[in-house]
Parts: structure tokens; C-alpha cells; sequence
């Protein structure tokens, strides 16, 4: 009889267990990795999206101060229009005042001088639609430099100085803002 030689004989599965395990360790570590990376990505992706966000509220932010701007620069441009455009009715509103001024007071159903009276009465309204509206000033008044323009000074000694003592041309507001002072002449002090 022969002997057999004898053989260490290896578990089968030990080699495989010893693989496996290394496997795991390694797709461990591949997983944490993996789990790294993707933490990372996530930062850089929350981040982007914040920076996307804040531009994307830049963005809102300024076309709602476009929009304010525009309507604003708007109205303000048809003001400006509005205003010119009053101005030059004005004086025809004046020169009909003179017309009927000049008339004698004993020709007071004339046709023409109702005619006059009815156009400058259309044309106020036409004035009064777009918010201009007459300055009231009456003489007696204290001189204000906002609604008033002194194209004269009368020496007086029954008023005080800087006092309306005669209205030579009316004044016009336009939404609370003077469009065309008063042209008045004030009194003053005489001197001694």
C-alpha cells in the first residue's frame, strides 16, 4: 500500500469568504466614496441653485423697477405734453379776456360778445378736463412768489407793502403745481 501523500486540503469556501469579504471592504470603501462624492455634488448643486435663485430674484426685482420707472417716466412725459399744451390755450384764453374787456358795458347781448364769452367759456372747460384750474387771487392779497409774479411795484399808503393791488393777467395750476403764475402789481412803501 501506498501511502497517499498527505495533502493540507483547504476549505473550499475560504478562499471565496476571504474574496468576498474583500469585495465588501471595497465596495464599502467604494460606497463611502461614492457617498463623498455625492455629498460634494450635492453641496455644489445647492449652491448653484442659490446663486441661480438670487439672480433669478435680481432679475424679478429689477424688471419690477423697470416697470415703476417706465410708468412713471410715462406719466411724467404726458404731464409735460399735457402742460404745454395748456400753456398755449392760456394766452387765446387771455386774449378773449381783453376782448371782453373792451366792450362797452352798454352792449351786453351783442351776439359777438356772447360768441367770445362762449368760446373762452369752452375753452376753460377744455382746461378744467385736463386738471388746470385758475389761481384765485384777489386784490388785497399778500404777495407769494409761488403763485404771484410782481411785474410792478405801486407806491401806496393805504395798504400795507407787498400787497395785490391790481391783477394784470391770471394764473394757472396744473394738479396742485403753479403752470403759470399771476402777473400782479404790488404795493410798497412810498418814499420819504
Amino acid at each position: 500500500m501506498t501511502k497517499k501523500p498527505n495533502k493540507t486540503t483547504k476549505p473550499k469556501n475560504i478562499g471565496k469568504n476571504h474574496e468576498a469579504s474583500n469585495s465588501k471592504k471595497s465596495q464599502d470603501s467604494t460606497t463611502c466614496g461614492d457617498a463623498e462624492t455625492l455629498s460634494d455634488k450635492l453641496s455644489k448643486a445647492e449652491e448653484e441653485h442659490k446663486r441661480l435663485e438670487n439672480i433669478a430674484l435680481r432679475a424679478q426685482a429689477d424688471l419690477t423697477n423697470y416697470k415703476k420707472r417706465s410708468l412713471e417716466e410715462s406719466t411724467q412725459s404726458i404731464q409735460r405734453n399735457t402742460m404745454g399744451i395748456m400753456l398755449t390755450i392760456i394766452p387765446i384764453i387771455d386774449d378773449f379776456e381783453m376782448a371782453l374787456k373792451h366792450v362797452d358795458d352798454n352792449v351786453t347781448n351783442d351776439d359777438f360778445t356772447e360768441g367770445v364769452k362762449l368760446i373762452k367759456r369752452k375753452l376753460l372747460s377744455v382746461l378744467e378736463i385736463n386738471s388746470v384750474k385758475p389761481i384765485p387771487v384777489e386784490i388785497g392779497d399778500v404777495f407769494d412768489p409761488n403763485i404771484h409774479e410782481a411785474i410792478q411795484h405801486q407806491e401806496s399808503n393805504e395798504v400795507t407793502d407787498n400787497t395785490v393791488i391790481h391783477i394784470i393777467r391770471d394764473g394757472y395750476y396744473f394738479r396742485e403745481q403753479t403752470l403759470r403764475p399771476a402777473q400782479i402789481i404790488v404795493a410798497s412803501t412810498p418814499k420819504e
